[in-house]
C-alpha cells in the first residue's frame, strides 16, 4: 500500500507533474519525502523537460503492492537521486529506499534541499557518495548544470525517443527481479582514480587522497589533501578538485601548471602532460601551463560539459554532443569537428577517443600501434586513452584494450567487476566495485603498486581518469 500519515510519510495533495518513466532503458529513481514534494517536483519536472528518464512514485499503478513496486523500480534503476532534508531523514520509506540502493550497489547522488544533520546510520552509508547542495551555488542555473553533470548520461533520452513507452518490468522466469548489472554506469562524473606519467592517484571515500609512483617533483605529495571530490594526474603533476569548487595541485610547476589556487566554481579538472584544465559551473573553461601548441587556448569555449587533457591537446564535450579541441594536431588528434552524439571524451598522448551514446567508440590521431582501431567495439560505457593505448569499459564490468603493449599495459582480459578506468603513460588502472584497485603496465617507479588500496570512493558513474 501507499505510505500514509500513519506510516510517518504524509501525503501531499499536489498534482504529479508528469508520468513516471516505464520503459527498459536506463533511468533515474527519485527518492524523496512527500512533505518536500513542492521543491522536488520543481527539479524533476525540469529534468523531465530536458529529456531525462525519471521514475518516481507516481509510477506505481493503483492496486499494486507499494513495497514490491518500489523495490523492483529501484533495483532496475541506473542511479538514485536522493533528496535529503529533515523530512527525508524522518521518513521510514526514504530510509528504506536509501538502504536498499546502497546494499544493491546502485549509485546514489545526494541532493541536500537544506543543511541536514544525518543520523549515524545515514552518515555511514552515504559517506562514499557524491553530494550537492543548491544553496552553495550562486544561482539555480549554476547548480542545475552541476546537478545534471553528475547524472548518468545514459539516462537521458535521444531527441526522437518517446520517454513514456509502455511499461514492461516483468521479472524473468523464477519470480525474482533481475540483478543489477553495469548497464546503467556510464560516462562522465568525478574521477576517483587517475593515471599520470609515472604516478597513480586514488580518491578515498573520506575525501583524502593516496598516490604511488615517481615523486621526484612532489607529484605524490597528496597526503594532506582533504575534502577532495575528483583527482587527475598529468605528466609530472597531480590535481585535486575540492568540494567547494577550488583546486589544489602538487608536482612540477615549471610551466605554471600548478598555479590554480585562485580558481573558483570549478566542477571538473583534467591534467595534461604539463598543463591543467578546469571546467567551470557556467560551462566555460580555464587552463594554466605549457601552451606552445595552444592546449590552453580555451577562453572562448562555451556550453562545455566535460573536458579531457592529453599530451598537448585539450578536448571539450559540448552539451549538444559535439566536440571541440585545441592544441597539437600533428597526428590529427584534434580532428573532432564532425563528431556527433558523444557522451564522453578522453585524450591520449597523440590520439583522442570519444564514446558515443550508442556504446560505440570513435578515435582520431596517431595509430601506429593500433590505438585507434576501436570501430568494432560495442557495449562500451567509459573510455580511457593512454600514451599509445586505448581502453573501453564494458557494461558487464569487463575491459577491452587496443594499442601498444610493450609493458603489458593492455593485459586486462582477466579483469572483472570494474567500474572505472584510467590510463596514461604506459600503465592502466581499474577501480573495482568493492573499492579496490588493479593495475597493469610499466611499474619501474612503483606506479602499479596499488594492491593494498581499499576504501576508494566509488564514482556516481564510471569515469575515466587521466
Amino acid at each position: 500500500m501507499k505510505p500514509t500519515e500513519n506510516s510517518g510519510e504524509p501525503i501531499m495533495n499536489l498534482v504529479a507533474p508528469f508520468s513516471a518513466y516505464q520503459g527498459q532503458k536506463p533511468y533515474l529513481f527519485v527518492s524523496y519525502a512527500h512533505a518536500d514534494s513542492n521543491e522536488v517536483y520543481g527539479w524533476i519536472k525540469r529534468l523531465h523537460g530536458d529529456r531525462w528518464r525519471v521514475w518516481y512514485d507516481e509510477g506505481i499503478d493503483p492496486g499494486n503492492d507499494w513495497g514490491e513496486s518500489i523495490a523492483l523500480a529501484l533495483k532496475q534503476a541506473a542511479q538514485m537521486i536522493l533528496f535529503i532534508s529533515e523530512n527525508a531523514v524522518a521518513s521510514p520509506n526514504v530510509s528504506n529506499e536509501m538502504m536498499f540502493a546502497h546494499s544493491h550497489g546502485i549509485p546514489i547522488l545526494c541532493v541536500y534541499l537544506r543543511a541536514t544533520d544525518l543520523p549515524v546510520g545515514w552518515d555511514l552509508q552515504l559517506s562514499r557518495y557524491q553530494a550537492l547542495m543548491p544553496a552553495r551555488y550562486q544561482d539555480k542555473e549554476q547548480f542545475y548544470r552541476r546537478f545534471t553533470g553528475a547524472l548518468n548520461a545514459q539516462t537521458r533520452a535521444e531527441p526522437e525517443e518517446d520517454i513514456l513507452p509502455a511499461p514492461d518490468r516483468s521479472p524473468p522466469s523464477g519470480g525474482t527481479s533481475p540483478p543489477v548489472d553495469f548497464e546503467g554506469i556510464s560516462a562522465h562524473t568525478a574521477a576517483t582514480i587517475a593515471a599520470g606519467g609515472n604516478q597513480t592517484v586514488g580518491l578515498k571515500a573520506d575525501g583524502t587522497v593516496v598516490a604511488v609512483g615517481l615523486n621526484d617533483d612532489g607529484q605524490c605529495n597528496v597526503s594532506g589533501w582533504r575534502d577532495i571530490i575528483e583527482v587527475s594526474a598529468g605528466g609530472r603533476h597531480t590535481v585535486g578538485l575540492k568540494a567547494d569548487g577550488t583546486v589544489i595541485a602538487a608536482g612540477n610547476n615549471i610551466s605554471g601548471e600548478c598555479d590554480v589556487s585562485d580558481w573558483r566554481d570549478i566542477i571538473e579538472v583534467a591534467a595534461g602532460t604539463s598543463y591543467t584544465v578546469g571546467l567551470k559551473a557556467d560551462g566555460t573553461v580555464v587552463a594554466k601551463g605549457y601552451n606552445y601548441y595552444g592546449p590552453c587556448d580555451v577562453s572562448d569555449w562555451r556550453d562545455i560539459t566535460a573536458v579531457a587533457a592529453g599530451g598537448n591537446q585539450t578536448v571539450g564535450l559540448k552539451a549538444d554532443g559535439t566536440v571541440v579541441a585545441v592544441g597539437n594536431n600533428e597526428s590529427g588528434q584534434c580532428d573532432v569537428s564532425g563528431w556527433r552524439d558523444i557522451i564522453e571524451v578522453s585524450a591520449g598522448g597523440w590520439h583522442t577517443v570519444g564514446l558515443k551514446a550508442d556504446g560505440t567508440v570513435i578515435a582520431v590521431g596517431y595509430n601506429g600501434d593500433g590505438e585507434c582501431d576501436v570501430a568494432d567495439w560495442r557495449g562500451i560505457i567509459a573510455v580511457a586513452a593512454g600514451d599509445g593505448h586505448t581502453f573501453g569499459l564494458k557494461s558487464d564490468g569487463t575491459v577491452v584494450a587496443m594499442g601498444r603493449n610493450i609493458y603489458g599495459q593492455c593485459n586486462i582480459s582477466g579483469w572483472r567487476n570494474i567500474i572505472a578506468i584510467a590510463a596514461r603513460g604506459n600503465h592502466t588502472i581499474g577501480l573495482k566495485a568493492d573499492g579496490t584497485v588493479v593495475a597493469v603496465g610499466n611499474n619501474e617507479s612503483g606506479q602499479c603498486d596499488v594492491s593494498g588500496w581499499s576504501g576508494l570512493m566509488l564514482p556516481t558513474r564510471a569515469k575515466t581518469g587521466a
